[in-house]
C-alpha cells in the first residue's frame, strides 16, 4: 500500500474459527474477539524467500504450515468485519 509502509503478500482465507468471546457492546457497537486458522492465497514468490521472512515476521507467520491469528470483529450492517482501530 503506497505511503503506508505495507505490502500485499496474499489474501487470507479463514479455514476455522477456533474460539471467540461473547459479543460485548461498547459505544453502541457490538464487538467479539476471535482466534482462527487461515491459509494465505495468491502468495507471490518473493514471500517464500527466507531472507524476506526473516526481515518481516508477519510474512513468515502468514506462510507457516498452520498459521493462527486473532482479530477483534465489529458487527456492521454487512455482518462481522475486522475492526481496524
Amino acid at each position: 500500500v503506497p505511503g503506508n509502509g505495507r505490502f500485499c503478500y496474499g489474501k487470507r482465507e479463514v479455514t476455522s474459527v477456533d474460539s471467540y468471546t461473547a459479543p460485548t457492546e461498547f459505544h453502541g457497537n457490538r464487538f467479539t474477539k476471535v482466534e482462527y486458522h487461515f491459509v494465505e492465497k495468491g502468495r507471490p514468490d518473493w514471500a517464500k524467500v527466507q531472507a524476506i521472512q526473516a526481515a518481516f515476521p508477519a510474512v513468515a507467520k502468514a506462510v507457516a504450515d498452520e498459521p493462527v491469528d486473532h482479530a477483534t470483529l465489529v458487527l456492521t450492517d454487512d455482518g462481522w468485519v475486522r475492526n481496524e482501530d
